[in-house]
């Protein structure tokens, strides 16, 4: 079948063959996807990442300095994730109190996103939710509630976008066992996403038993507790420092949240599928005025088996004022000559 098929590059006028080599480049599935086209076109795409960030933040009343010490922090985990100039991220904030405004994001409006004005002090604002809350502390249960039926289309409305990366972070000094188990809010969590653990991330800033700084940790926060807690977090792939929790009372608490941002950016892959098959020759990739060079580490770089361009993790933007990231090309042909 394939010496039956030549793949055609039409420019802006003209044709000219290709060879059988060139057509090895499609894989054998993905070339029966591509339907004839009648003439050639200009195709622009643009791209911007997501990431939604939800905090789940213990308010009883044992947590006031370790929530001033998190405010106080907040910078380090903003500043990373805004190195990004390409995400679209939204930083929400629950508290752990299930009595009062249960699952609720707090503030108006109710998220942080890169637009937002003086974002660093808003959301320092709110990982400093008071102490408080109710003395039970659930943690999945808020979790679920913010990110389901009614609130998610309610007041939560807008934060959770089913096609954006979900990564939660849990700041607590104890947690008790509700009714949802670890398995069925990780059960929970994947089914928003269709199934694709690849798009959810979890970490944890808690106190370990045996946490290096000696801190109290609260009653509630026996053995069966802590393992519980500890269990739903393997569910989620590790962390690049390998693990996805850290000590609460950590001296380093600044650079322990600077790591989760620099996790996430790792984690979300800077992926754009295409929807033909593109003339490399003709494709141009753009920031705004900055063109992005043809380079696997600081540019972008084609995936044939994919059909999609990876950007490199090296590359550098230039923060430009309402710019965004375009793909120009002109789409390759097939056409199956008679017999």
């Amino acid at each position: 079948m394939i010496n039956r098929i030549c793949l055609l590059f039409f420019l802006l006028v003209g044709a000219s063959s290709c060879s059988n080599n060139d057509v090895y480049k499609l894989d054998e599935q993905a070339r029966g996807k591509v339907k004839k086209e009648d003439k050639v076109k200009d195709i622009t795409l643009t791209f911007e990442p997501k990431v939604d960030i939800l905090f789940v933040i213990d308010n009883s009343g044992s947590m006031d300095k370790y929530q001033q010490n998190l405010a106080r922090q907040a910078t380090s985990f903003t500043n990373r994730i805004a190195q990004n100039i390409l995400l679209d991220y939204h930083i929400g904030v629950v508290t752990s109190d299930m009595e009062t405004r249960a699952g609720e994001l707090i503030g108006s409006p109710p998220w942080v996103e890169k637009n937002t004005p003086n974002g660093n002090q808003v959301l320092a604002e709110r990982l400093h939710p008071g102490s408080n809350g109710d003395w039970m502390e659930f943690f999945f249960e808020p979790l679920v509630a913010a990110l389901r039926s009614p609130l998610v289309n309610g007041a939560n409305k807008g934060f959770y976008r089913p096609e954006a990366y979900l990564a939660v972070v849990f700041i607590t000094d104890a947690a008790i066992a509700g009714p949802l188990t670890g398995k069925t809010t990780y059960d929970f969590l994947l089914s928003l996403k269709q199934n694709d653990k690849d798009k959810l991330a979890a970490y944890a800033a808690i106190i370990p038993h045996d946490n290096p700084n000696h801190c109290v940790t609260d009653d509630l926060w026996n053995t069966n507790n802590l393992n519980r807690f500890l269990e739903f977090l393997d569910f989620f792939e590790n962390s690049g420092w390998g693990k996805n929790y850290f000590d609460l009372c950590s001296d380093d608490y600044g650079k322990d949240l600077a790591r989760i941002g620099k996790d996430l950016e790792n984690k979300i892959e800077m992926f754009i599928p295409l929807k033909e098959f593109p003339v490399l020759e003709t494709m141009v990739v753009k920031y705004g005025r900055q063109v992005i060079p043809q380079d696997a580490d600081y540019g972008w770089s084609y995936v044939a088996e994919r059909t999609g361009i990876l950007l490199g993790r090296e590359l550098k933007l230039t923060k430009q004022k309402g710019a965004v990231l375009t793909i120009n090309y002109l789409p390759a042909k097939l056409e199956f000559p008679n017999n």
